[in-house]
């Protein structure tokens, strides 16, 4: 693939989804791209681009989701799970008691296991659980990382991949080769499909939200919008979890640092939002019908 092909793809996955393509991910996108050429069976890359310029509402969504970045594990950053645990899911528990809701949102969740990790977090964390409302949702931008996370399914390596052995048995049954999350813990995550740079995920307002490891990935611009975006999903007061180490453009705008390292707090006033709504109509969309409630109220 020579320069002009590779800054083809670079501008197209800057304008679609706000993704910064340069140095290493130059190297990791053109073996992308050879690899969707060889699966549709294309003679070259100007085969693949005529491909997509020709079928801009289809295939050119294919080729996004092909080059997107779906590394992902169960509990993966330490420090957030950590933070959650100890001090969020407590402090939720109290100020929520009165409505005995919480409502969360993991955006860019890949194949599910953070959800996943969040939901049995609140298992173990929230003895009272199956009298709670909570709703869990997990928002991804590629088709089939999100039928992996609504199937729950998971390789021998990658429910070991950051799972205990006592986490494994209590919410994972062995299915062959691999292991399928249980009815009981299905139950209590939902999943969806969408843009989180252009499109609007949501009407509903979160408590807690993550977006972790995904944000540093996109461009200084869209990094701005989509922390925009994002706090106009967060209820007042409410919690964000980045990944370790992640510095966003725009997070201080709308977000106050806490005594957690990963942990940031929406401001009770971030100025004039635009309180924009993207729409990407190009995009299809996938979503699971139902939403999660652990245990509805009897």
């Amino acid at each position: 693939m020579n320069k002009n092909e590779l800054g083809y793809f670079a501008s197209l996955v800057k304008e679609k989804v706000g993704w910064l393509i340069s140095g290493d991910d130059l190297f990791l996108i053109s073996a992308k791209v050879d690899n969707i050429i060889r699966k549709y069976g294309l003679d070259d890359t100007q085969a693949l681009i005529k491909e997509i310029e020709k079928y801009p509402k289809s295939f050119l969504w294919t080729v996004i989701e092909e080059l997107a970045p779906l590394t992902t594990w169960f509990y993966r950053d330490y420090k957030v799970v950590r933070d959650v645990d100890d001090v969020l899911f407590p402090f939720l528990q109290e100020q929520n008691y009165s409505t005995k809701k919480i409502k969360i949102l993991s955006l860019g969740c890949s194949t599910g296991q953070e959800v996943y990790s969040v939901a049995m977090s609140i298992k173990k964390k929230i003895p009272d659980y199956k009298n709670w409302n909570i709703e869990l949702l997990g928002v991804d931008l590629s088709s089939e990382a999100i039928l992996k996370a609504q199937k729950g399914s998971y390789s021998e390596f990658e429910i070991q991949y950051g799972l205990n052995a006592r986490d494994m048995i209590e919410n994972f049954k062995s299915d062959g080769d691999n292991w399928q999350a249980k009815k009981e813990l299905l139950k209590r995550v939902s999943f969806k499909r969408a843009n989180i740079y252009k499109d609007n995920v949501s009407d509903e307002k979160y408590d807690l939200i993550f977006c972790c490891n995904v944000l540093n990935t996109f461009t200084p611009e869209a990094q701005k919008e989509v922390m925009e975006k994002i706090y106009e999903h967060q209820v007042m007061g409410g919690f964000l979890c980045l990944g370790v180490g992640e510095r966003i453009n725009g997070l201080e705008e709308f977000y106050d640092s806490s005594n957690m390292e990963c942990v940031y707090k929406a401001k009770y006033s971030a100025g004039k939002k635009t309180s924009r709504v993207f729409s990407d109509t190009d995009m299809p969309t996938f979503e699971r019908p139902e939403s999660l409630r652990m245990i509805k109220k009897m």
